[in-house]
């Protein structure tokens, strides 16, 4: 039972865009004329602040991943002078700041295995090519903005004084730390936003010439989109996930994953340079391949410290989400907000499923039960206890028994793959114990899995059972 609303981030940063606005009467569009106010719905030009009005012509004329960093530095120095439309931006961009040339970084790490870097290069490509082909700078003969390029380069791309590639997925992880926890990157964007005076009576605009570029709309017709608390608390919502997300990160040992990708890869086939037949890989293969490397996915000394601040910012999106939905339920349906980002003519058809999926997430957060929207069962997730008191060693949730049999299998007289061969079947019930108190038999395990997939809102619980079930 999977529904969620989806803050969109780029580079770990909420960036606003929206132009599915409502198609324009035929007397609409004649009234568009050169006289005509630029205005949309309840999204005006005169809603922009002169210091908006002037980022947006120089976002748009940005060139190259130096531009950028101009730019952002600028945002930086300048932060305090600015009016609540351009401070609601800059705060989601200036954590950029210190992830220049990431990409470039790693690349030592994603050789180490083929097919996680094919697979990396293959995703950088299909962005690249995405914002040339969505927003078109005029180098390439377009309307665009070569903006969305040059910060695609700025993540990407090695640039004068870069530091060494990484050696290790520790290497990744002091540098993360360094650049977003260390240096309060994140803590300043929540702080910043969280503090803004943006609501439905005082809302600010977002101008869709940031994505499309100076020469896009030729009026403004699809062209402004109001934010109000709604889109702020969501803004909100999307930085403690990243926070949150990012202290896991820094919790475990993760140096031997791309090792252990590797070996998984050859055994599908995507890494077989030599001839060989690919074998599939069952529950059985991933846990031998993850329990071949001891130290990985271990407890580092931070998880003591970063696992239970990870458990506050993951209550404090939870929260913000809610907010956001409190906000637009108020905001009600009407024409006065049909252009407004998070429409609630869009969202509130949804109230039911939305108003249990948020009571359900809210329980699994704090380690309350939760019900199957199928068969009724209940189930608990003890969440708090994950963070708080959190496992150190995530190869205890690996299965420790498997159906056995033949890979290949007789069925009408014709040979055919077993697809049950090596499926996990037995878990250890000590280690599933302590975060999910329902578990008194190994079949437990699965049984409680099956009921989160059932509950609204389930999805939630994902966030340490994908831990859990790394090998089912």
């Amino acid at each position: 039972m999977k529904r969620k609303l989806v803050a969109l981030t780029f580079g770990g940063v909420a960036l606003f865009s929206h132009v599915g606005c409502k198609n324009p009467t035929n007397s609409e569009s004649k009234a568009r004329d050169s006289s005509v106010k630029s205005r949309v719905g309840n999204a005006t030009e005169e809603q922009e602040s002169p210091a908006y009005k002037a980022f947006v012509s120089e976002f748009v004329a940005i060139k190259n991943a130096d531009d950028f960093a101009a730019l952002v530095g600028k945002l930086q120095r300048d932060y305090n002078t600015y009016p609540v439309d351009l401070k609601f931006v800059a705060a989601q961009l200036i954590p950029l700041s210190g992830l220049r040339g990431l990409g470039y970084l790693v690349h030592n790490l994603a050789v180490q295995s083929k097919v996680t870097d094919s697979l990396a290069v293959t995703g950088l490509m299909v962005t690249a090519s995405g914002i040339n082909l969505f927003s078109p700078p005029p180098a390439n003969g377009g309307t665009g903005t070569a903006a969305w390029s040059a910060i695609f380069d700025y993540l990407t791309m090695p640039f004068a004084g870069v530091s060494e590639k990484f050696k290790s997925v520790r290497d990744l992880q002091a540098f993360i730390h360094t650049n977003l926890v260390a240096n309060k990157a994140l803590d300043t964007a929540i702080s910043r936003i969280s503090e803004l005076n943006i609501t439905a009576n005082t809302p600010v605009v977002w101008d869709n010439r940031l994505v499309y570029g100076a020469n896009g709309f030729a009026d403004s017709q699809d062209r402004f989109v109001t934010l109000t608390d709604s889109e702020k608390n969501v803004a909100i919502a999307g930085l403690h996930s990243i926070y949150h997300n990012t202290l896991v990160f820094l919790s475990y040992n993760y140096d031997d994953s791309i090792k252990a990708m590797d070996k998984v890869g050859r055994l599908v086939g995507l890494d077989v340079v030599l001839p060989g037949q690919p074998d599939g890989v069952a529950a059985q293969d991933r846990a031998k391949i993850i329990r071949s490397f001891p130290a990985l996915f271990t407890a580092l000394p931070a998880a003591a410290e970063y696992m239970p601040a990870a458990y506050a910012h993951l209550k404090a999106s939870v929260d913000a989400v809610g907010e956001a939905w409190r906000a637009t339920k108020a905001q009600g349906n009407n024409s006065s907000n049909d252009f407004q980002l998070l429409s609630p003519a869009k969202i509130l058809p949804w109230q039911r499923i939305n108003d249990v999926s948020l009571s359900n997430i809210r329980a699994l957060v704090n380690g309350q039960p939760v019900r199957s929207a199928v068969t009724g069962e209940t189930v608990t997730m003890n969440i708090p206890a994950f963070y708080n008191n959190p496992p150190q060693n995530m190869q205890a949730f690996l299965p420790v028994a498997f159906k056995a049999g033949d890979h290949n299998i007789v069925v009408a007289g014709q040979t055919t793959r077993n697809y049950h061969y090596g499926e996990a079947e037995l878990w250890d019930v000590n280690a599933f114990k302590p975060y999910m108190p329902g578990v008194n038999s190994s079949t437990d395990v699965a049984r409680d899995i099956r009921i989160l997939g059932q509950v609204w809102g389930g999805w939630f619980a994902s966030v340490p059972t994908v831990a859990m079930t790394i090998a089912m």
